[in-house]
């Protein structure tokens, strides 16, 4: 936003009048000199100047808009948007502090602080500003494939190469998502962001065991008798390739309170639907002879095992979901957010707590980072989850991101309940990358890129004597693997 200097000055010096803080001669000093910096645009000795005035207590109207004017001229506009904002304390019928005020809002990518001061502005310029409030502000669409490396002939092992009458696996393939998502303005302080997300996950289930059949191979004859040789266990092996496909709504709100307090309450559902496959198994026994003894003459018998596996498909459906909220509050450079959530995910409930931290050096979108920890309770499961991002400019309407986090996410969920991870498969950790490509002013463009660590499980049981599973210890082998995520999306904003 350009405004006339000349004019600025004017109504600096007209309105402002009456608004100084004066205090004494270092009042006078004070004036005189961040007024011949400002003339002079030597902003750096300004903000300088300014900074140390407040230290001294010296605060007054045309001390706070020089130094917004300052800040802004140098594309600081966080510290600006605070300056901006003590001015229209002193004054605040000033249109000049308004409009600066509600620019650096806008600059520093905080649309919902800019459409908050609206209604606080001054009759004269609010209809002006009135027209930038869409209802609809912004819709979405993001999509891209996932490339897993779990079901391959690595991880695909031979359940039976343990002393083990049953095993099985189930296993990740490639997967696919998409979002459809809307952005829109239920006030001048109050959005709402609706999201549906559908994911398609191929997976496969494996099954190998031992099965006792009773046949009879052959017949050993002897001078003294006969023996029955019975067929040994027969070693089968089963795979089923079947599909996990979910559809998730999630609703977020983000409310602005004033003085850099926020709050985001959100709400995420998720329907699963999947054909649940299992082995059910049965055994019966048959008195067989085994050993005839024709000089005594004895009959040995054995109870011969009659066992069988037959196939159960169910189809499954069932609805989890995730209640957040986020408070956070600006401090000039600086935010602050604490956040928690309650869960009911597989059948399981989860808490989380935790904060972060957010940094912009240089009081705008030209770099930036964000470090947070969170506490994830399920029952006697406890972890830590850190996660790290930095982002930053790299050209005119460029931006790159990179992040990672570190920990366990099985049943957890990140950004406000708004990503959540519920899949069976543990996940060690997640590295990623966006580039953020803004086309024109109502276009933007993102690629994605995502890489998991994570683990699948082999379940078999240790032989101990017998067939039944049901008495055999069951043993779990995991299994390392990754995923390569890539998503491009698409941002239109009215």
């Amino acid at each position: 936003m350009k405004i006339n200097n000349k004019y600025l000055v004017f109504i600096l010096f007209i309105v402002g009048l009456p608004f100084m803080a004066v205090s004494g001669n270092d009042f006078k000093s004070v004036d005189e000199t961040t007024y011949r910096l400002y003339e002079e645009k030597k902003w750096d000795s300004l903000i300088v100047v300014g900074k140390q005035a407040l230290r001294d207590n010296i605060d007054y109207y045309f001390l706070r808009m020089r130094l917004g004017i300052a800040f802004y001229s140098k594309t600081k506009y966080i510290p600006a948007a605070e300056h901006f904002r003590k001015a229209t304390v002193f004054n605040s019928q000033d249109p000049v502090a308004w409009e600066y005020l509600y620019s650096s809002y806008v600059l520093a990518n905080r649309n919902n602080e800019a459409l908050a001061v609206v209604k606080m502005m001054p009759t004269g310029i609010q209809e002006k500003y009135k027209s930038n409030k869409k209802f609809v502000e912004m819709i979405s669409f993001e999509g891209g494939p996932t490339f897993s490396s779990d079901n391959n002939k690595k991880n695909n092992l031979d359940i039976m190469s343990q002393p083990a009458p049953y095993g099985e696996q189930d296993l990740y393939g490639n997967n696919y998502y998409g979002q459809l998502g809307l952005l829109m303005n239920l006030s001048n302080r109050v959005n709402l962001k609706v999201a549906y997300n559908y994911l398609n996950f191929s997976k496969t289930k494996y099954f190998q065991y031992t099965q006792y059949e009773n046949i009879l191979d052959s017949v050993s004859r002897y001078p003294w008798g006969y023996v029955n040789n019975y067929h040994p266990p027969t070693l089968y092996s089963l795979e089923f390739p079947y599909h996990v496909r979910q559809q998730e709504l999630n609703l977020e709100s983000d409310i602005v309170l004033g003085n850099g307090f926020r709050i985001e309450p959100a709400v995420h559902f998720v329907k699963v639907n999947y054909n649940n496959i299992t082995l059910k198994y049965s055994k019966k026994s048959i008195i067989d002879t085994l050993v005839f003894d024709s000089i005594t003459p004895v009959f040995v018998t054995e109870a011969v095992k009659k066992e069988n596996y037959s196939v159960i498909q169910n189809d499954t459906s069932f609805i989890n979901y995730v209640i957040s909220l986020g408070i956070s509050k600006d401090f000039s450079v600086f935010n602050i957010c604490l956040n928690g959530s309650f869960a009911n995910l597989n059948n399981k409930k989860q808490f989380q707590v935790g904060g972060s931290f957010t940094f912009y050096p240089f009081g705008n979108l030209n770099f930036y980072g964000t470090s947070s920890a969170t506490g994830f309770f399920q029952k006697k499961d406890k972890r830590l989850i850190l996660a790290q991002s930095l982002g930053g400019k790299v050209f005119k309407k460029l931006w790159l991101e990179g992040n990672v986090i570190y920990g366990d996410l099985t049943n957890a969920n990140i950004a406000n309940g708004s990503i959540v991870y519920n899949n069976a498969d543990k996940i060690d950790y997640r590295i990623g990358g966006n580039l953020i490509w803004l086309l024109s002013k109502h276009l933007e463009l993102s690629l994605v890129y995502q890489y998991f660590q994570k683990e699948s499980s082999t379940v078999y049981y240790l032989f101990d004597g017998t067939t039944l599973p049901s008495s055999t210890t069951m043993q779990i082998q995991n299994n390392k693997y990754h995923t390569n995520t890539i998503i491009i999306g698409i941002k239109w904003k009215l």
